[in-house]
């Protein structure tokens, strides 16, 4: 399924899993995570989607990017329909393609992540609905948004009841889902639960069928930034749970599967349309905590250079990771560069640091850049710890931001990581995407 809205520019070219959409779809989705007052992953995807005017079915007020564009309740038909008509104009040119049928399993992974983690996120619910309900541990028991938990007929979410100690050798992930999850996971917040891993299979899809639009579309008169005028669209993964904190081998910070470096891998794989081998691939985080499970992934690769710009993990999530020393390993050494921002910053010094990324990726002469793009960098967002770290991004900034990364006129794909102040979600990306279609092409 394909839709559009917008006006002239750049396409952005938005692809999601189809399931979940639906109020009731989202609304079940949601009820059976645990009970968290910022993670609302499927609620955040329809707002997305409303603020780009791309929700199917969506009334006139649904798509209406902002709370500032909702209209009186005494205003009167006539005057709703010219607002819904200005605001879906002023929207960025974008396509939907509904992505309906999810992978069947979670291998495609593999080319990020170690195979336990894998096969415990391929596993960990089925194993842990069939115990017997005296077999599951207390401790590891969560409540979900439904009302299950200690005394609820529904199975509850499952949390580790500790976290290992990963770095010392005794450590193993072990055989039950007790001890994996306690193995796998970095905190109490990223849970195991009924619905996850048809949505887990659902981003798989995602990642898949852009790495395949972006082979057949992409002309290889962009590769290496050759000046050559950039593409005429540029791709969007809205996934459902965002990735750039899972690791290797372990899921933390809402993050279960790194999307972004699963994509990476698959297209370096790939040839761009006319036969160019994709060699290189530059990731540029832009979510408000670092991109600490992608560098980890990444670290020691040569092909792949991450930049990522982030509150200083000295004063936020998540914490032992992110600082300015890091620049990768290995084969991969100098090719990470780690931009943590003073608490506070807004956009006049989050551009330098935008800059100084972006001149990295340009030096490396990466032929596809990937965009982690998390909302959460926003002035107001929820989940920042103002008191030792902070980021004060207006909305307008995110069109500079935008416009920024179109100036670097390579192949682009955002794939979307947090962002936690739902009502302000879609006009971030509504804004981006403005920015980049703004951008003149020489």
């Amino acid at each position: 399924m394909a839709s559009s809205s917008g006006g002239s520019g750049r396409m952005a070219r938005v692809f999601t899993f189809a399931a979940g959409l639906s109020l009731d779809d989202s609304g079940a989705a949601q009820s059976s995570m645990p009970e968290d007052i910022y993670n609302t992953p499927y609620t955040r995807k329809r707002a997305i989607l409303s603020g780009l005017g791309l929700l199917p079915s969506a009334s006139a007020s649904d798509t209406k990017s902002n709370s500032n564009k909702r209209k009186n309740a005494a205003t009167d038909a006539d005057d709703d329909s010219v607002a819904a008509a200005a605001a879906a104009a002023a929207r960025p040119a974008a396509s939907l393609t509904l992505v309906t049928e999810p992978a069947a399993d979670l291998d495609a992974a593999l080319i990020a992540h170690d195979p336990g983690l894998v096969a415990y996120l391929s596993t960990a619910w089925e194993r842990w609905d069939a115990m017997p309900a005296d077999h599951r541990v207390k401790f590891f028991q969560h409540k979900t948004s439904a009302g299950t938990g200690d005394s609820g007929d529904a199975t509850p979410a499952l949390i580790p009841a500790n976290l290992s100690a990963r770095h010392d050798a005794l450590t193993s992930p072990g055989a039950s889902v007790h001890a994996q999850t306690c193995y796998y996971h970095t905190d109490m917040d990223t849970p195991i639960f009924a619905d996850l891993l048809p949505t887990l299979k659902g981003d798989m899809a995602v990642v898949a069928a852009v790495a395949h639009a972006m082979a057949l579309e992409t002309s290889s008169s962009n590769s290496r930034g050759s000046g050559s005028d950039a593409a005429d669209c540029f791709y969007y993964a809205l996934v459902s749970h965002p990735g750039h904190h899972a690791g290797p081998s372990n899921v933390g910070g809402y993050c279960y599967l790194n999307n972004v470096a699963v994509l990476a891998r698959t297209l370096l794989q790939q040839h761009l349309h006319g036969g160019v081998l994709i060699t290189k691939v530059a990731v540029l985080d832009v979510d408000y905590h670092a991109g600490n499970g992608t560098a980890a992934i990444f670290w020691n690769d040569p092909n792949v250079f991450v930049a990522s710009i982030h509150a200083d993990p000295d004063g936020d999530y998540p914490w032992n990771s992110g600082h300015a020393h890091e620049r990768g390993g290995g084969a991969g050494l100098g090719t990470t560069i780690s931009l943590p921002l003073a608490p506070g910053t807004a956009w006049p010094e989050y551009s330098h640091a935008l800059s100084t990324a972006l001149a990295a990726i340009k030096t490396f002469e990466a032929q596809v850049l990937i965009v982690s793009l998390g909302l959460d960098t926003y002035e107001n967002d929820p989940v920042q710890e103002k008191a030792t770290a902070g980021v004060a991004m207006r909305l307008e900034d995110y069109t500079s931001m935008g416009a920024a990364i179109a100036a670097a006129r390579l192949p682009t794909v955002f794939v979307q990581e947090g962002g936690y102040q739902v009502d302000v979600a879609g006009e971030i990306v509504a804004n981006v995407f403005r920015g980049m279609q703004q951008q003149q092409r020489p």
